[in-house]
């Protein structure tokens, strides 16, 4: 069988074998949409409108879920989209799979590392603590909280 990206029946093994990847190799549960559809148009060629009435499709009949997290449009494949996908996978060719993963391999953990949490705590006199998060995405910071805490204990959790 030949894999080709103009069949809608492929399109849909396709995006359903990215966002299975993304959850098992990545420990990504959802991508966000955005994100996604950039990678899948990178990754292998195919038109945008083929790809999101794909998507469409595919979150009606009940393979992925589309919702807003965090204020951004994200995509999560489900369990009948991984029981599928789990018996159809073999009909992407090789080098294709092969191409998706290390694309998700670099994509993803690249992405993953551009939405960050960091923490500081420092002692302010004997009695007081303050702690800092902050919250990155791509790169910007998207939140800070700073709070102050009694002792070095509570300061550091």
């Amino acid at each position: 069988m030949e894999f080709s990206f103009e069949s809608k029946s492929d399109i849909k093994l396709l995006i359903m074998y990215v966002l299975a990847q993304a959850k098992s190799v990545a420990k990504q549960e959802y991508l966000n949409k955005n994100f996604f559809s950039d990678f899948i148009m990178e990754s292998v060629k195919i038109s945008y409108f083929d790809l999101h009435d794909t998507i469409f499709t595919l979150a009606e009949e009940g393979y992925i879920l589309m919702f807003v997290k965090n204020h951004k449009d994200v995509l999560e494949i489900t369990d009948k989209g991984l029981e599928t996908v789990g018996y159809f996978f073999k009909y992407i060719p090789l080098s294709i799979r092969d191409r998706i993963d290390q694309c998700i391999y670099d994509k993803i953990l690249e992405h993953k590392e551009k939405e960050s949490v960091e923490v500081d705590y420092w002692k302010e006199n004997e009695k007081c603590y303050t702690s800092t998060l902050r919250i990155f995405d791509d790169e910007q910071k998207a939140m800070q909280f700073t709070i102050s805490f009694p002792d070095a204990k509570h300061a550091q959790k």
